[in-house]
């Protein structure tokens, strides 16, 4: 089923989140900071019904899901900035594609308008190239929402990854 103007959403982070909710996943794991701030906007304070937001280290963040899957057979996920964040976050991913652990990789890119102009967080080729080294580990499972229109697409996509317990990797850009 796909995602299209639930509650008219104004952005990507509104069908981002339509898309949680509908897959019941309610548990994020991560360091804020950065691009995350947007993403935090869309969960509210920590309660028992509530999406939440567990603030640990990248490292450690990017097995929480494979361990809360493990324990609880629910997806989760785990949030990182730009840059060395993202390496951190996503060495969980190779474990989670090694044996089949369905869990979400959310990880920010710049814009192509900033390609160049932000050394430290660049995600372009320029930069730290991330996109291409995440789809090299994972061809099938990297999504990039770049595109408001494009998104719901991209979600059907990832949840049937994630149906056939594949981790997928979400690469937002905070245009879209």
């Amino acid at each position: 089923m796909l995602l299209h103007n639930i509650n008219s959403p104004k952005n990507g982070y509104e069908i981002l989140f339509q898309f949680f909710k509908k897959l019941e996943i309610k548990h994020f794991f991560g360091v804020t900071g950065g691009g995350v701030v947007h993403f935090l906007k869309y969960i509210s304070p920590h309660t028992t019904d509530e999406p939440s937001f567990l603030t640990i280290d990248e490292y450690s963040a990017g097995y929480a899901p494979l361990g809360y899957f493990l324990t609880s057979g629910k997806v989760a996920a785990c949030v990182s900035t730009l840059g060395a964040a993202t390496k951190l976050l996503t060495c969980g991913l190779s474990d989670a594609k090694q044996h089949d652990i369905p869990s979400i990789y959310i990880v920010p890119a710049y814009d192509k308008s900033l390609d160049g102009r932000a050394s430290l967080q660049d995600s372009s080729r320029f930069g730290s190239n991330v996109i291409s080294q995440l789809r090299a580990e994972s061809p099938e499972g990297v999504f990039v929402f770049d595109q408001l229109d494009n998104i719901p697409t991209l979600l059907h996509q990832a949840e049937i990854q994630l149906s056939s317990h594949k981790p997928v990797v979400f690469v937002l850009t905070h245009s879209a």
